[in-house]
């Protein structure tokens, strides 16, 4: 019986060693783990919540207006003269809501609430996204440093045993444990990087365990040209559809306006009651609007003027800071194929150790040049971030 239940522990343990090495593995799927946010993500819990209630708040002002009951209960005077009761019930009825014209612009305001969520939505996942691209940055930079750590130390070791053998100096051993020093320093900074980056993206995952552990990046080609990728994208951008959709709206919003000029219509029923007496029968009742629609309907107009206005300024905002991020990206993607090529072709560390231990260069040039292939190591590794930060902001309005 005992082993049977260490059979079943050692599988309980083994699937979930499984089951948490598959979630670690899908997080470091971009995708997925936008998915995620959008499901966790807290913001975005509340705008869908703001989002279905601006819809019913829109159907509601569509509907018509509430009826009217009056009931009057009136003692006459001398007491002999006996009571009076008056009763009516009366609906009103305006040109919008009959024509439909309400249920329509109410069906326009939901399409503007829907691309109002879906600019707040971009928004929250391009900073996840971004924060994704820190972290497996994050990641190679920490592989990056132990690496150079572990070359530190072991210069370190390899220096000691040449002083205890007599065949170093104090000087050479100095050297390598300033730069081993310095070598931990970076890797604990980066690692101080990884968790305030790995807190943010908790955070944005409201609050559920993230755990990413990739460290290179899916390849990304930007588009040949700018004005024709523009072109193409500029009907999925959410905040352009939105101002889009708006002045739609707006100009909705402005034939709404002039059917209130329109007379609006009652009817019902009316009763009066008295002692012996009874007078009822139908009531109709007409609204002509003379004073204020007038204002409100140039007020309507001033609206969608605005609303046209802010639809071209967004968009010439839009085209420049995209065309802006677009050649940003292309330089950057120069700089790190250039940085690539020098990576293969000048990666002179495997040459250095072996001259170290051979003689032929001394500490400080063997430091020296370690250093400068490494800097080189970290700006690529900086320019790849940069290129994908960059090109995730361009492209953003396909998240």
């Amino acid at each position: 019986m005992k082993m049977k239940d260490n059979r079943m522990k050692r599988c309980f343990l083994l699937g979930a060693f499984v089951l948490s090495m598959s979630l670690s593995v899908a997080q470091d799927n971009v995708s997925i783990l936008l998915d995620r946010v959008e499901e966790n993500n807290l913001t975005l819990r509340a705008l869908r919540a703001d989002m279905d209630a601006q819809k019913l708040g829109n159907h509601a002002e569509a509907r018509l207006a509430d009826p009217e009951v009056d009931y009057h209960h009136l003692w006459g005077n001398p007491a002999g003269i006996g009571l009076r009761r008056d009763v009516s019930v009366a609906q009103q009825f305006d040109m919008a809501t009959i024509t439909g014209l309400k249920s329509r612009v109410a069906k326009r305001k939901d399409e503007l609430a829907d691309w109002k969520y879906r600019a707040e939505r971009m928004n929250v996942l391009l900073e996840a996204k971004l924060a994704y691209l820190d972290m497996v940055y994050c990641n190679a930079m920490h592989g990056l440093l132990a690496e150079r750590k572990e070359r530190a130390q072991s210069l370190v070791d390899l220096q000691q045993v040449r002083l205890d053998a007599g065949d170093g100096n104090l000087l050479d051993l100095n050297n390598a444990k300033l730069a081993l020093v310095r070598t931990a320093s970076e890797l604990m900074g980066i690692e101080a990087e990884q968790n305030a980056v790995h807190g943010k993206l908790e955070k944005l995952n409201g609050g559920n365990e993230v755990r990413i552990v990739r460290k290179d990046y899916d390849e990304v080609v930007l588009p040949p040209d700018f004005a024709e990728w523009f072109s193409q994208k500029e009907s999925q951008n959410p905040m352009l559809a939105y101002l889009r959709q708006h002045v739609v709206v707006s100009k909705k919003e402005v034939a709404l306006r002039r059917t209130r000029g329109l007379p609006s219509f009652s009817a019902g029923y009316m009763g009066e009651f008295t002692q012996g007496e009874r007078y009822q029968g139908l009531m109709f009742g007409m609204t002509i609007p003379i004073w204020s629609n007038k204002v409100r309907v140039r007020q309507a107009k001033t609206a969608l003027t605005a609303a046209q206005m802010r639809q071209a300024d967004e968009r010439l905002q839009q085209l420049t800071e995209l065309e802006s991020l677009y050649r940003q990206a292309e330089s950057l993607r120069k700089s790190m194929d250039d940085c690539r090529k020098t990576v293969a072709s000048a990666n002179n560390i495997a040459l250095l150790q072996k001259a170290l231990q051979e003689g032929e260069v001394s500490v400080m040039e063997y430091l020296q040049q370690v250093g400068m292939c490494y800097d080189v190591f970290i700006q690529l590794l900086r320019l790849e971030r940069d290129y994908q930060k960059t090109c995730a902001a361009l492209s953003a309005m396909e998240l």
